[in-house]
Formats: C-alpha cells, structure tokens, sequence
C-alpha cells in the first residue's frame, strides 16, 4: 500500500503539495522527495516514518506549511495534544488562509474541551471558505458539546445543504435530535440517511443502538451494537449502549462487564489513580479496602446496596460519600469508615494518614461481584437507616398537616445534561394526582420549586406542603421520607432514597427509561418496595396519572374493609 500511494504522491505537482514551484533545485527535489513519502507512510498509518520524513522535509523548508500540518494531524492520532496544537499554530502561522489548518485547530480545542477556542477557529476555517460544510459540522459538535441543540441542529443542516452527502453530518444530527430532543423518529430518519450514504459508518450503527435502547427496543439494540463493533471492535460508546441494553433485559453477568467502561465515557466518572490495586474478587479477610464513589447521588445510594455484601467477606473498609450522604452512610454502615469526598474536586490527601491499602475498587464495579442474577437483588428491607428522633419529629409534624395518607411526591429528576426534560412532569399536570380526596402530599423537590407550588395552589385550590428545612439537609430529607406512607416521583435520587430506606415508593417511569429501570415489568430488582407505572410509547402522562390516582383509591378501599373486618 505505501509503495501505491507513494506514487500516486510522486506524480502530484508542486503547488498541490503546498510548495511553488521553482528553477530546479536539489533541495526543493529532496524536500519534495521527503514529503511524499512522509504523506505516504501517513495514510499507509505508519505514523513514525511519516512523522521522521516530514521532520526531514522540515529541515529544508522551516515554513513548510502543509508538513506542519500533517505533523499536527499524527501528533492528534498518538494523543500528542499539545504537540498537534503547536504543530497546527504553526501551519496557520506560516499559512494564514489554510483553512484545513483552521478547521483542525478547531477540532482539537474541541477535543481538549476549549468551546470557545473550538469556534473561533471553525469560524475562521468558514471566513476563509463559506462552503466548508466540516467546519459547519465543527461547529455543530462544538454546540452539542455545550448543550446549545438549535445551534448544533442549524449547522448540522447547513453542512447537510453544503455537502448532501455527508453521512457524518446526518449522524450528528440524529445523536441531537435522540439526546437533545428526545426525538426517536427524527433520529431515526437521520440515522437511516446516513447508514446509506455510508453502510460502514460504525458510528451510525452506535446511534442506531442507542436509538432502540432509548426506545426499549434492546434486543435491536443490541444487534445494532453488534453491527457497530464489526466495523470499529474497540468503540467504547458502543460498548457502553450495549453494557445498558443488557442491564435492561437483566443479562447482568454480561452488562456489568460491558459496565467497566463507563470510566471512558461518562463525563460524571471522576477518573483518579490511586497506588493500590484493582479488588477483583480475592479474599478480604485482614486486607484494607477503599470503595470510592462515583457519578451522582442516586448511584452513590443504589451502589451502596452491595456494601453489607462486600463487609461479609471480612476485611476493614473505607467507603467514600458524598457529603449529603455522610451522616445517613455513618448511621448504616457501621462495620466502615466513612470519608466524604467531593467528586468533581477530590482531594485524597486523607490517605496519607491511612495505612496502606490492600485493595480499591470503584462504588459502581461492586455489582460485577454482587449482582450477577435476579436473585442477588433480593433484599427484603432497606438497608439505610434515618435518624430514628427526626422520624419521630416528622411523623408528628405530617400529623399535624392534614388527614389521611402522608405521601411525598417529586416530580423534577435531573440536570440539562442528564435529560432533565424526559425525567421531570410539570407540577400543573399531577393536579389531578394532588387533588385525590383524603390524602396529604408533601414536596419532596430539591431546587426552586415554591413558586412553582404557589402557582399550582393559587390556580386550583389543591395543597402541597413543602418544608425547606427538610430539602436542605439530606438527613432530614431521609427522616420525613422515613415518616411518609409513601413516595411517588419520577426518575431521580428520591427514588433509590425511599427504596434504600425501605418504603414504599411508586414510580412515574417515562416510555424510554433509565436503563435501571428494567425495559418492562412494574418491579425494579434494586428495591422491592418499589412499584413502577410505565408512560407507553406516544402517549402524555395522563394514563400514568390515573392508574395512580385508582391504585390509591384501591388502597384506600382495601385499608376501610381491613379495618371494618377488624
């Protein structure tokens, strides 16, 4: 192959390969000799030859723009990132109107996480060429990246309209309109447009994948993935839907293995190297253990359902948490030392007063061990426990608030980047839940939410208590909730804290869950005090509402008759 491209190189002329041409010269020769060559081991991928011509090209012509460039592009490929940078800076430098150069320099702040670097340098590759539908693209990854999914849909569509075949421009509009939008038919059209513009382009199978599991679809999922990894076998992304699609069929001995590579792909994994080896299942007994936590709250409490698992096999433990969670950790798991951390700055200096430890594992990679079959699930009462004094204080404050059943409802789950629209309800729209005769609700929403509940109040006459002190602090958070009859919310960390404390809690689940959740069923094996109410694909969340609605007048029939028997 080298030998193929080297001649095809060989028979370019001068000013295609970024050098005027001139009166013969050895030095221009071997420049040029060099060069090509350094281009053809490029593109043949052996990267170090090519890296060693283009050096050799540079030492005739310092200037030499397109070397540079080409420098840039290897350095990128081996994770060079500042060396690319440099090498690219210098490209444009000598090169002012190289607008490939631009566009690259574009690329890499991109891939450093530098937003604003990333669109200054797409918009010059554009001033300089206004047809250059990659830099439209550019921009576009640039403004999914930031969350800004109108930005990211018009550019997307502007390199569409530049460049109608461009396959990996109708991918990226099908990846903003299933992740910003929620839009499964939209990406799914987007997605089948480019499969056949390119039927090799692995990342249009990943977002077919993720498409069908978004859908519940997982058996299709998973053979999207399968198609995905015969094309690029090591795409993490890919691994990661498939790790998703298994849990939700509750094939967990092949999902938590797939699991593992959340550590590449989740922005909310905080990376960090400890100096003591991975625990892989061996013996504990007299080795010292450090769980570390991970991604956010819900996680920290449903992984900890394996903690009493892990204190069995002997040892002494140290179990990170967040601060929200110390106290209540502290109260449950005795047998551990507690350390709080924070995720997004951890600083691990307290394991200099530690003795060394036998082992470290992530909160997340306990499962893998513990959770291998339905039947590892089954726990049949919560494991956290609630300061038993503030139960008490809230049980008789809930007393106080009105008649009947006690239930705490939450109806906001997430953050823009954890798909916050598709996990949350507007309050207007459980009206009909609030007004149910003979019950009592009581917020359990975390962020501003007392307008919102004002508003409800105001317009129709339905009350829903909320006490902010019991919001603020995570412990009192757990002790109202330890003093309700019942929690009902939509996927968020209420949830794991009202099965982990052992209530009952019922949950509004949307027609493309999380992947926890299960892909059908009314159980969720992470808690058997939960229940789960399923939005059916295409429909609002009225039917939701009403089998609410009858399952608690139901209940409340079924409690009357008890008592009258009695």
């Amino acid at each position: 192959m080298f030998e193929r491209i080297k001649r095809w190189l060989c028979n370019k002329p001068e000013r295609e390969l970024g050098l005027e041409p001139g009166p013969p010269d050895m030095g221009i020769n071997y420049c040029l000799k060099v060069y090509r060559e350094g281009l053809a081991y490029f593109q043949s991928g052996d990267y170090a030859a090519a890296e060693r011509s283009l050096m050799r090209a540079l030492d005739y012509r310092h200037d030499f723009a397109e070397a540079h460039f080409y420098l840039g592009l290897i350095y990128r490929r081996q994770h060079r990132s500042e060396d690319a940078m440099d090498e690219l800076m210098l490209a444009t430098t000598f090169k002012p109107n190289f607008e490939k150069g631009w566009f690259y320099l574009g690329v890499l702040a991109l891939d450093l996480g530098r937003s604003a670097d990333a669109g200054r340098n797409f918009n010059t590759a554009l001033r300089i060429r206004p047809d250059y539908a990659e830099a439209y693209n550019g921009l576009g990854n640039m403004y999914q990246a930031q969350l800004r999914h109108r930005e990211a849909v018009t550019c997307f569509k502007r390199a569409i309209e530049l460049n109608p075949h461009f396959a990996i421009a109708y991918n990226n509009l099908a990846n903003v309109m299933i992740r910003g939008y929620a839009d499964a038919d939209a990406a799914d059209r987007y997605v089948a447009k480019a499969l056949d513009i390119n039927p090799r382009l692995a990342e249009a199978y990943n977002n077919l994948a993720m498409i069908r599991q978004y859908q519940g679809r997982c058996e299709e999922a998973l053979l999207a993935c399968k198609q995905s990894l015969s094309i690029d076998p090591h795409s993490k992304n890919t691994l990661w839907i498939r790790a998703l699609a298994r849990l939700m069929l509750g094939r967990y001995a092949e999902g938590w293995s797939d699991y593992e590579v959340r550590r590449h792909v989740l922005p909310t994994f905080g990376v960090r190297k400890f100096p003591y080896p991975e625990w892989t299942g061996a013996a504990l007994h007299g080795c010292d253990v450090l769980v570390y936590n991970e991604q956010g709250l819900g996680d920290e409490i449903m992984f900890a359902s394996c903690l009493p698992d892990l204190f069995a096999l002997g040892g002494r433990f140290v179990v990170e948490c967040s601060g929200k969670l110390e106290d209540l950790f502290r109260r449950s798991f005795a047998p551990a030392f507690i350390q709080v951390t924070d995720q997004d700055r951890p600083d691990m200096s307290y394991l200099t007063g530690l003795p060394r430890f036998d082992w470290q594992i992530a909160a997340g990679s306990l499962p893998r061990y513990f959770r291998t079959k339905a039947a590892d699930f089954v726990r049949p009462t919560g494991y956290l426990r609630a300061e038993a004094d503030r139960v008490r204080h809230w049980r008789a404050h809930l007393q106080r608030a009105g008649p009947g059943r006690k239930i705490g409802l939450s109806w906001r789950g997430g953050r823009p980047a954890t798909n916050q629209t598709h996990r949350s309800i507007e309050l207007e729209t459980l009206v009909p839940l609030l007004s149910t005769h003979g019950v009592t609700f009581v917020s359990l929403q975390y962020g501003d939410c007392v307008t919102e509940i004002e508003q409800v109040r105001s317009r129709h006459n339905v009350a829903l208590h909320h006490w902010q002190e019991a919001i603020d602090d995570y412990d009192e958070t757990a002790a109202l909730v330890s003093a309700l009859d019942l929690v009902v919310s939509v996927q968020t960390a209420i949830v794991h804290l009202g099965g982990a404390l052992g209530k009952p809690v019922w949950v509004m689940v949307p027609s493309s869950p999380e992947w926890r959740y299960m892909a059908s069923g009314n159980r969720m094996p992470w808690y058997p005090s939960a229940r789960l109410f399923r939005q059916k694909q295409g429909e609002s969340w009225a039917p939701v509402i009403d089998q609410l609605i009858n399952r608690l007048k139901f209940d409340d029939q079924k409690n009357q008759s008890s008592d009258e028997i009695g």
